[in-house]
């Protein structure tokens, strides 16, 4: 069952300092600086020669970038006293193409920031070492702007309104993708954010912000709206990987968001064992809509959790709040638990179907259960069709409506029918690709 979880302060920019990586000082092109009569060498069968590894490049800007390397053997009982990056425009550059240097002695990790890079360039790391062996690492390529898109750096608006993004692609950066705070009426269409260290997109105060037919994938979260208040709409996106840390590690949370015309629907996310470790796919916390016009959770498809135990696909009435509606979804192996009310009042989870095979961190697959000191009632859960297993055996449902939680209020007035296990369902409820389907 899902613990409490305490309030994230985002941070709008991560810097690139990782302890104990030395970083590049200097830059030389056109210079051998192997100082020595050996010559250089790929191979890594040369036990004098340093083996190490290329840092994949992170986008900084249109016209600079970090890569670096990590050696793993310096070559025999030898020193390592110099190394750095090279790039060219071909294939395959050596200190004789364009270079930027480590400044460092024997550290044995290292970034560097290379400029006035043209609009393709290939990257290795090299090492030279006290015995005059030099070794490359793999070779990257910055990434190639998809046709029909526009490369950019991310965007942050403060104020805003009026204006549509359209067409992007934010990818490889240290911070968010796109970050609004105080701004409305606007949409976010046909943009693809990949590989960010913070969210995909970050809402900070907004209201009417559409966000339609965008590609998100190996980011924080995909979307994190905060204060914001009517008219959040995150419909018709794919999203993948979703990497966390905790506690922001969703596709989707409202954090504190009230009013009308919210919506999360009909979106993709599908999260790869081994490259994903997400939270909640999709967490309500402390948000609420209004009677007439529920916060709609509806349509989507959501496959891959875990390994987090704390976990799953969809959370409503996330330390309170209510008015919400989770409908017609479909979810398979989504971590922990699969859908569940852990709070809050007159929130709604119906027709959906959930399949969970057993995973060391799987519990259950539907459930109610007040989980926070705040009131808990008029709930209904309803016409969903569940087979769900943990280590233990099938575990489809818990209704704890009237089962206390240390000193926690039990939940009054539980509307609990029709849930139904349903041993046919499988795997196959969702078709093998998701990401891409909305575009």
């Amino acid at each position: 069952m899902k613990k409490e979880r305490e309030i994230f302060t985002v941070i709008l920019f991560q810097c690139l300092i990782i302890f104990g990586i030395q970083s590049c000082s200097k830059t030389t092109e056109n210079v051998d600086i192997s100082n020595t009569s050996h010559s250089q060498t790929d191979s890594a069968n040369n036990s004098s020669t340093p083996i190490l590894k290329t840092i994949p490049i992170t986008i900084v800007t249109t016209t600079s970038a970090t890569s670096g390397g990590n050696i793993t053997n310096k070559g025999s009982n030898f020193t390592i006293v110099s190394s750095g990056v090279c790039w060219s425009t071909t294939s395959n550059p050596t200190l004789s193409n364009h270079i930027v240097t480590s400044g460092s002695g024997d550290s044995t990790t290292f970034l560097c920031t290379m400029n006035n890079l043209p609009s393709v360039y290939y990257v290795r790391a090299f090492a030279t070492n006290s015995g005059g062996f030099t070794g490359y690492g793999n070779e990257v390529t910055n990434p190639i702007t998809p046709a029909g898109y526009t490369f950019s750096t991310p965007i942050v608006l403060s104020g805003q309104s009026n204006l549509t993004i359209q067409g992007l692609y934010i990818a490889n950066t240290p911070g968010i993708g796109i970050s609004l705070t105080n701004c409305h009426d606007m949409t976010i269409t046909r943009c693809i954010i990949s590989h960010t260290l913070s969210y995909g997109i970050y809402l900070n105060s907004c209201y009417n912000i559409r966000i339609t037919h965008c590609e998100i994938d190996s980011v924080q979260s995909g979307l994190y709206a905060k204060y914001c208040t009517d008219g959040i709409d995150f419909n018709y996106n794919d999203t993948k990987n979703i990497l966390g840390p905790l506690p922001q590690a969703q596709m989707v949370q409202f954090n504190q968001c009230s009013g009308a015309n919210d919506s999360v629907s009909y979106n993709t996310c599908d999260n790869v064992p081994g490259y994903s470790h997400p939270e909640d796919i999709i967490s309500m916390w402390e948000s609420t809509g209004t009677a007439d016009s529920p916060i709609q959770i509806i349509g989507n498809k959501i496959r891959g959790g875990g390994p987090s135990t704390t976990g799953g696909g969809i959370m409503l009435g996330d330390t309170g709040g209510g008015y919400q509606i989770a409908s017609n979804n479909i979810l398979v192996d989504p971590g922990e638990y699969g859908i569940a009310i852990s709070g809050g009042n007159n929130s709604v989870i119906e027709n959906n179907l959930i399949y969970g095979r057993s995973q060391p961190f799987t519990n259950v697959g539907l459930y109610l259960w007040n989980e926070n000191a705040l009131p808990c009632g008029n709930n209904t859960l309803q016409n969903n069709r569940v087979n769900f297993r943990y280590p233990g055996g099938l575990n489809d449902f818990f209704n704890g409506s009237s089962t206390p939680d240390g000193s926690f209020p039990i939940c009054t007035g539980t509307v609990w029918q029709n849930n139904v296990d349903d041993q046919t369902l499988n795997a196959s409820i969702l078709p093998e690709v998701l990401f891409g389907t909305n575009k």
